[in-house]
């Protein structure tokens, strides 16, 4: 029993004096310690880290004064003139950082970068080891390992005053500022002031985070303005995106050996967004928001399909994938939903889809979309979109009332996005021609060439637009459309000139109106279309086409230049290019006649006596031979013409 009383009383002696050799020593062993990271930290990225003057306060805190830290030969990135932070001191000796609180006074960060180089760029340079790139491809493990180093190092209480931050790119410059940005018992908020240029924004951050569960949310919201602008990116991307409030969250993180899973919600009051190659107008939206479930495996990330999409009125389940094993493989997919008509109208974006706005309808639709890609075989795309209807009803047209084309109206043809001239589609001008009066060979030659199943389809042909699809994935441009008749009409009647997103998603839901209420006749449509389509410079319609290259009216057409014609309508101010030296049309005119001709007698839109005496031959006998020329088509020029 003594003898254990001197073992506690020894033990207790000894720990005292240890503690009181390290609470005298400990500045020397701070300096020390601070000394020997500074410069493992200056030699691993070339860099000057500098600091003042640093001791302890109190038992665990360390005050540092006038901090610089810079890229040799570079601008300063970050200067701090005050730093308290109250630390593990031995954990943080042995390998770890526990970081209680922490104080700054007028930190300044300066990112400055312009066309050649940065002052940024060397945190970035740390070489990687084949097995930290190879670490880097399980996408479980690496944001595993995010996650625990984002919240183990976040402290419980921060108080940062008078925050600066300069972001400068190529002289542009923005700035953000706080007078206090604080934390106390993992909740923080802050006011920023953020000013690009002569525009000015203030803006509220506030949240809160739980370290132990690794959970958080935030909420982003302007002060005295309805929408808070994204700064930088309209400068860098002529992209415009704002918002009255952003919000987001991560409820649960669960982690495993082979996945990790985290849920949350983001969501997004009156989003605005604006490009030119999306769409002309503002697009806003008043309510955007994500209920999500990411899953992280070994090879991939997924948007589990529990997670649900609001957006304005709709509410659908949404199914993500990106899998990067032995290929690379994409998937979306929102299984059928049902939905009110007036809901799915009223709940299209103001600005994208501006020709339907107003619209009032009643009854149902329901909608299914899949979209399967595996990127070492493009070939094998799986892609499925549709839009069906339940005793729909259009109680009001909105602001385009499309049956205005059944009966005699003005078309304005434009070139480049100038308007050339006013036709109008009617008896009254000479060179209109109803369908009647257009001979069969003309108009199935046309059909056949530009939408093989006019009269069978409902405005789209899905297998076109997947070979569309692939097409464009493989060259990673637009390059075929996938566009038939009756999307070519709706965007010539109905919709402006510009090549965007939002003409395109406008085009294809007018088609899906008009083909499934009935209101343009397929008969009408084609007889539009070969009244209004360009035939060359300044040449519309088939009657005009007719005499500008043979002299004579659309109805003395004969088969062969009813296919000329169909020939040249992807490409109208090309037709010059199509003959040689001898006058003979070139080889891939000629094996372009033989597929159409094939075509035709098989649908039997030709006889077989008239597939038989074609000649794949024509002369320009009108004002088109005086601009004929016999050098060569560019290769790019007559690929929509070997598509066929």
């Amino acid at each position: 029993m003594k003898k254990t009383k001197k073992i506690a009383i020894y033990s207790i002696i000894s720990l005292t004096v240890l503690f009181g050799l390290f609470f005298i020593l400990r500045g020397p062993i701070l300096s020390w310690y601070i000394d020997k990271k500074i410069k493992q930290f200056n030699i691993e990225y070339s860099a000057q880290l500098k600091l003042g003057k640093h001791e302890f306060v109190g038992l665990s805190g360390i005050k540092i004064s006038d901090l610089s830290l810079k890229e040799k030969s570079n601008d300063t990135l970050l200067t701090i003139k005050d730093c308290y932070v109250k630390v593990n001191i031995f954990k943080s000796i042995f390998g770890g950082v526990n970081i209680g609180n922490i104080e700054l006074n007028q930190p300044q960060f300066s990112f400055i970068s312009d066309s050649t180089h940065n002052n940024y760029n060397f945190l970035l340079k740390n070489k990687k080891t084949k097995e930290d790139t190879i670490h880097q491809k399980n996408y479980a493990e690496y944001f595993n390992s995010i996650i625990s180093k984002v919240f183990d190092k976040l402290p419980s209480t921060f108080d940062i005053k008078n925050l600066k931050v300069l972001f400068s790119v190529n002289k542009y410059k923005i700035q953000l500022s706080s007078d206090n940005f604080s934390m106390l018992n993992e909740k923080f908020n802050a006011l920023f002031l953020v000013e690009e240029d002569s525009l000015k924004e203030q803006l509220e951050l506030t949240g809160s985070y739980d370290k132990e569960d690794k959970t958080g949310d935030f909420n982003l919201k302007s002060i005295g303005n309805d929408t808070l602008f994204i700064p930088y990116i309209k400068h860098k991307y002529q992209l415009t995106v704002g918002f009255s409030e952003l919000t987001g969250s991560m409820n649960t993180y669960n982690k495993t050996n082979d996945n990790s899973e985290i849920t949350g919600v983001f969501s997004s009051k009156n989003f605005i967004c604006h490009h030119w190659r999306i769409s002309p107008d503002n697009i806003e939206i008043s309510k955007v928001k994500l209920n999500y479930s990411l899953l992280f495996g070994e090879k991939s990330i997924t948007l589990d399909s529990t997670s649900i999409v609001e957006f304005n009125k709709l509410k659908f389940r949404l199914f993500s994938e990106y899998i990067n094993d032995t290929s690379k493989k994409i998937k979306f997919f929102i299984p059928k939903l049902s939905f009110k008509a007036d809901d799915f109208f009223s709940s299209l974006p103001k600005g994208l889809f501006s020709t339907l706005e107003g619209i009032k309808t009643s009854g149902d639709l329901s909608f299914f979309f899949n979209f399967d890609l595996d990127l070492a075989q493009i070939d094998s795309l799986k892609f499925k979109s549709e839009l069906a209807a339940n005793d729909l009803k259009i109680n009001s047209m909105g602001r385009v009332n499309f049956k205005y084309v059944n009966d005699t109206f003005t078309y304005n043809a434009y070139d480049k996005g100038v308007l050339i001239r006013k036709i109008i589609i009617g008896p009254s001008n000479p060179n209109y021609r109803s369908l009647a009066e257009i001979p069969d060979i003309l108009k199935y030659s046309v059909i056949n060439s530009e939408d093989g199943w006019f009269f069978g389809h409902r405005g789209f042909l899905p297998d076109a637009i997947r070979e569309s699809l692939i097409a464009d994935i493989k060259v990673r441009r637009f390059v075929r459309g996938g566009s038939t008749i009756s999307m070519q009409l709706v965007k010539n009647l109905f919709l402006n000139r510009n090549k965007n997103i939002s003409r395109k998603v406008e085009e294809m839901l007018i088609t899906w109106l008009i083909e499934n209420n009935r209101w343009i006749s397929k008969e009408r449509m084609i007889e539009i279309y070969l009244n209004i389509i360009e035939w060359g410079p300044g040449i519309y319609g088939a009657n005009e086409a007719a005499k500008f290259y043979f002299d004579k009216d659309v109805s003395k057409l004969t088969l062969a230049e009813s296919i000329y014609l169909a020939s040249i309508i992807p490409r109208p101010k090309l037709f010059k290019y199509s003959f040689d030296e001898t006058g003979m049309l070139k080889e891939y005119i000629v094996n372009y006649y033989q597929r159409m001709a094939d075509k035709m007698l098989k649908k039997e839109y030709i006889s077989q006596s008239q597939y038989d005496e074609l000649k794949t031959e024509v002369t320009i006998k009108g004002p088109a031979k005086y601009l004929l020329r016999t050098d060569s088509l560019k290769p790019d020029s007559i690929v929509f013409i070997k598509n066929y």
